[in-house]
Formats: structure tokens, sequence, C-alpha cells
């Protein structure tokens, strides 16, 4: 709740602030609707400023110290537990599988240290609510680093940038802001697994347009500095990097030519995998030379994983604009990179669902070198190195992270859009985690009539109810992304709702049955991923919809 008095006025911000320096352009053409969420947020400059949102926090983070307690009343959670909501990345203790940490889209990061029976929200007084990576120090489990700004290129990613790289001493109970704080988004933290102060990090950079402050980044005192140590352009994001842990002088990156946004491209010639020998110092762009797919235009997200038991060999996730599928081929190499072979390309090809730049995450079971797991839209598994490939069940879909226990070969935590999962059969069943509240809602909605029935859109989680205010009895009423949902103020037999690109639906027997209600709407006007949509507050029974 604290990030959501800290996210309010910060909103404030967003229309009100007068914005002298423009931080980046957008090319005012070929605009889609699913880019709308960025550009409320940027009106009418086409930018979002970044310091006056880090102002507001800042106030809001003084008045939390000064205010007294109880002052202005409390907060009490409402809901919704019973669903979840994106989870960015996972980090499980080297040495206690009961505690665990997980990183959310837009709620901090939670920590358990009994097994998810309870949760502490560790990262509420930081003001950066969008995590991108989280990474435990191997080599001493007290010091965890968080990158914040979630590093998946949605439309709605823009608007959730972070504040830099975080670094705690002592398991979560304290963070220290150690640099990077223009990275906006953080792919990857790996830190060497003999020393807790030597951290690369992949910075991916301003999402809508173009900045320095990306690509490879090397401390080796605990963040007190920082190299870049690799860098290709402006608009050229670091989204992965990993490390050898028997030779920690080679690593591989994987870089991201992306310019998201009006008229810009989720793809590009820079877009390609690099490998370094000594550290970090010097880097070699790996290709076609070595087997690997050639320079395209077209390449998009590019994702690593490291077989931990046998580090010589690493496997890579290729991702393109412009073919049939967005998938585009899983490489192997055993020899440190200098030979790749293509393992899968139309096994895989259903897995993205034609936006893997959106997941485009790999990992490998560090107890089964031959079990992969390829993350998209739906989540695939092969237990014969990449032979053979079944999608895995039991899960909601859009999956981002998964983490393996170091000490239990059955233990995996899975997280997706639909919140957090974990396995005690190594990865054959799973259950869900039920009590995170995470849900990341579009719009709320109070029914005027009936004040304890409450109504939410959320991101992938459909269009909800609560009919009695508590926080584990929501129930799906509209499938799909929800967004604005209006309850009639006089007569709550009448209810709208709408899923992505404005289709709406309407209820007169008060949410049992709802049907289509776009008779009337001119089916070839755009419509926004959130289309606006409202009752009027002089005539209920006029309804308001928005399009272009």
């Amino acid at each position: 709740m604290k990030n959501f008095i800290a996210l309010i006025l910060s909103c404030a911000f967003f229309n009100s602030c007068n914005i002298a320096d423009k931080q980046h352009e957008i090319h005012e053409k070929n605009q889609t609707p699913n880019e709308y969420m960025y550009n409320q947020r940027a009106y009418p400059d086409n930018i979002i400023n970044r310091e006056a949102i880090r102002s507001g926090i800042e106030i809001v983070q003084s008045k939390k110290k000064l205010r007294k307690n109880n002052q202005g009343g409390d907060w009490l959670q409402a809901g919704k537990l019973n669903a979840g909501g994106r989870i960015t990345d996972i980090a499980i203790h080297p040495l206690n599988d009961n505690t665990f940490y997980v990183g959310t889209a837009a709620g901090g990061v939670f920590k358990t240290t009994n097994a998810g029976d309870t949760w502490d929200p560790i990262f509420d007084d930081i003001g950066s609510p969008s995590i991108g990576n989280l990474a435990i120090a191997p080599s001493n489990p007290e010091v965890i680093y968080v990158g914040t700004g979630e590093a998946n290129p949605a439309f709605s990613t823009g608007a959730t940038f972070g504040s830099g790289i975080y670094r705690s001493n002592d398991a979560g109970e304290s963070w220290d802001n150690i640099g990077l704080p223009d990275s906006n988004h953080i792919g990857r933290i790996v830190v060497d697994p003999t020393n807790e102060d030597r951290v690369f990090v992949a910075a991916t950079g301003i999402l809508y347009g173009t900045n320095e402050e990306r690509g490879i980044y090397r401390t080796e005192d605990g963040g007190v500095t920082w190299e870049k140590v690799l860098y290709i352009g402006d608009q050229t994001a670091a989204i992965d990097v990993t490390i050898n842990p028997e030779n920690t002088n080679i690593l591989f990156a994987a870089m991201w030519e992306r310019l998201s946004g009006v008229g810009g491209s989720l793809g590009g010639l820079t877009s390609a995998i690099h490998r370094s020998l000594d550290g970090g110092n010097t880097w070699e762009e790996l290709g076609f030379a070595n087997g690997l797919p050639a320079p395209d235009e077209n390449t998009e997200r590019i994702s690593l994983a490291l077989n931990p038991t046998n580090p010589s060999t690493l496997y890579a996730r290729f991702t393109t604009d412009g073919s049939p599928w967005d998938f585009n081929g899983l490489y192997k190499t055993t020899d440190n990179g200098d030979n790749w072979v293509l393992i899968a390309l139309e096994e895989l090809e259903n897995v993205d669902s034609n936006f893997g730049w959106f997941f485009g995450n790999l990992r490998v079971n560090p107890h089964n070198e031959n079990q992969i797991y390829v993350l998209g839209q739906s989540l695939y598994r092969s237990e014969d190195g990449g032979e053979q490939w079944n999608p895995v069940s039991g899960m909601h879909v859009d999956h981002h992270a998964m983490e393996f226990s170091k000490t239990n070969p059955d233990f995996i935590i899975a997280g997706n859009d639909g919140g957090l999962y974990t396995s005690n059969d190594a990865g054959i069943t799973w259950s869900k985690f039920n009590n995170l509240p995470i849900t990341q809602f579009y719009n709320i909605e109070v029914d005027y009539q009936n004040p304890e029935r409450l109504y939410g859109g959320t991101q992938d989680n459909n269009t909800i109810r609560t009919s009695n205010s508590e926080t584990n009895d929501w129930s799906v009423i509209w499938l799909g992304d929800g967004f604005h949902v209006n309850v009639d103020p006089v007569n709550n037999y009448y209810i709208y709702v709408e899923k992505q690109y404005g289709f709406m639906g309407r209820s007169i027997n008060g949410g049992s049955i709802f049907n289509s209600a776009n008779d009337g709407i001119d089916p070839s006007d755009r419509k926004n991923w959130n289309t606006p949509i409202i009752i009027s507050p002089y005539n209920h029974q006029k309804v308001y919809y928005g399009s272009n």
C-alpha cells in the first residue's frame, strides 16, 4: 500500500509538470493502439519527466517519516490474493530453500523465510516498485542486489522505469542505491561466485528513446564505482549476461537494438552475442562465422543460459520480427562459444505467440544438464538436451522467471503474469501461491449501492470482482486484460466492462451474464489497448466510449 501512495503522487506529475528539456522525442508516425498507455503518460511533450517523479517519491517518503502513527487513518488490504500478477525474477537462498525473494513488475520485492507461508514486502520504502532483476551473492547470501525497472519492453514498462541498482548487506533489511540511476530498466545481474563485490549488470537504458547509460557494467568494489565495459550505441540495450562459475573471466552478453515507441522498432543489426575472455575488459561479437544467425535488422531479443554443471556449454535463444513466428532458434555451444549449432526451431515455433520480445527467457536445471526450459507465452521443456520438447501445463501463461534450488534437485520456483508457482517434483506438477498482493489493476470500481462489492480491470487477469470485500474470493466476470469497469450508480444490475482494444460487455442482471455491447461503434475506428468508457455523472443511462 505504501507503493500505492507513492505512485499516486508520482502520477500527478505525469501531466502537470512543465518540462523544459526533452529527454527524447517520439516520431509521430505509424502509431499503434498499444502505445497509448505510454503516450497518455507522456502527453503533451512526448516524454515522462523522470525528475518530477523522483521528486514526488522523495516528498512521499519524507512525509511518511514525519507522519505520526495512524494519522490520516489506515489502509486495509482488499485483495486480491487468489490470482497473482506479473513476476519478473526470483532468487532462492543458496543454502536454505525456505528463504527466497520475488521481484514483481509493479509491486516491489517480497521475501519469505518460511517457504511462502507468509511474505514481507522489503522494498516498499525505496520508491521504485518495478523490478528488473534480483541476485544473491553466492559467497555471502546476506548480500542481495536488486536492479529496478522491468526490462520487458511493453508499452506500460516505459512508464515504470527504475532508479538504478540497490544493494543490501543484511538480507533485505536495509538498502543502499549503488549507482546507474539512469539505466531505467535492468535485464540481468550476475555476481562473481567467489567475490560478492564483483558484479556485472546488463542495463537496457531508456525504453522510449535513446540514452548512453546502457550496456554491460562492471563493479569490483560492491558498487562504489562502475565501469561501462561493453557499449554498442545509445539505442542498443544489454538484456542478458552470464559468467562462467569455474572461470570467472569468461562472460557472455546479449545485446539488443531496440527503440520502442511510435515509429520505433524492436530489432536491429546490433542485436548480437558478445564474449569476453578477460573478465570484461575486451569483448568480441559472435556471429555467422561461429554458427549463429547473421546480423539482421529484424533480430530482436536474445537470451542466454549457462549450464552450471558444465559451464563450457551455453544456450542462446533468438527472436525475430518479420518471420511467421517470433521464435528464431535455440542454439548450443559446448566449447565456450567458439562453435554453435541450431538444436530447435520448428519444435518451438509456438512458444512466443508472436511477441517473443516480451518474454525471451531460457533456463537450464543446475542438477540436470539435459533439462532445458524455454520461457515464452507458453513454457516448453526438454529432458534430453534439446532433442525433444513438450509444453509444460498447470500454470498461467506469459512466463518471465524461473529459479532452481541449489540443494534440492526437485525444487523449482516459476513466475509468470499469473503469479508465483512452485514444483517439488522437478517440474512435473506445479502449485500456486495465493497469498501475494501483486495484481496489477488498470482500473477499479465500487458498487455504490452495495459498497462491499468491488470491481477491477487487471493486467492479464481479466475483469474481476469480490462480493464481500474479502481478499481471496475475487472471481472473473469478463476475460482478457481487464480495463475500465463501470457499475451503474443508480441501478447496479447494469455493469459495463471491457478487454483489449475496447471490446465492451454489458450485464443487465448484476454481472451473472454479459453480452457484447459494441453495436453502433464503428469497427474501423482505432481503439486503444485501454479504451476509455464512462457513465455520465448527470444521467446514469448515458455511457460514453472514446476511440480515436
